[in-house]
């Protein structure tokens, strides 16, 4: 039974908009998915190592750019440019699957059918090593932004539908700065370029 104070404090906050409430319920199934994100922002398609890219696994068709034009007939697009903001992954990465003449396994399930991209959700085994690592990043920066609502009751109430609806934001923004952080120290890998911007934003102040 909850105390009197929580109950007091539940009946204050009953009226959370909508967005609140839909926060919520993605906040529970990233819980019971352990992460399993939707997949609506950018992720590490732009890498520096064959080893991070997804082969062509599960997909009858061998032909990137035949791949690539299902896609734009999908989402209804017709350059490479306007893709990509659709997938909402970077420009140059739709570049790259034509030069490399492969596409990830998942944009191919996609291109495909067999998902619906609003729905899509991946979990860690499908992930690349560059976007694994970027999810600690986002992971760290999202705890110190929302570390209340680990600690009070009110804040809980007010703020972790806010938390989970920017989670999406969270990692798109750490797989970009992973990528960007990578390419400019040449260096392949993603887990010490994690470790190195979470020292710098983090704990070198404290």
């Amino acid at each position: 039974m909850l105390s009197h104070e929580a109950m007091g404090l539940t009946k204050g906050l009953q009226r959370r908009s909508a967005a609140d409430k839909l926060g919520a319920n993605v906040f529970q199934k990233l819980g019971r998915r352990c992460i399993h994100v939707t997949r609506r922002f950018p992720l590490g398609d732009v890498v520096h190592n064959e080893h991070y890219m997804f082969t062509m696994g599960r997909s009858t068709v061998n032909d990137a750019g035949e791949i690539i034009e299902r896609l734009k007939a999908r989402f209804r697009v017709d350059s490479d440019s306007d893709l990509a903001a659709k997938l909402m992954i970077s420009r140059s990465s739709v570049a790259n699957w034509r030069n490399r003449n492969s596409v990830p396994d998942r944009y191919q399930r996609v291109a495909e059918g067999d998902i619906n991209w609003s729905a899509f959700s991946t979990g860690i085994v499908d992930m690349s090593l560059v976007e694994s690592a970027a999810m600690r990043l986002a992971m760290l920066r999202l705890m110190r932004d929302f570390g209340d609502i680990a600690k009070d009751y009110r804040a809980f109430l007010e703020r972790s539908g806010q938390a989970a609806a920017t989670w999406p934001i969270y990692w798109s923004k750490a797989c970009k700065d992973v990528q960007e952080a990578m390419a400019e120290s040449g260096s392949d890998d993603a887990f010490n370029i994690v470790s190195l911007i979470a020292y710098d934003e983090v704990f070198a102040a404290k």
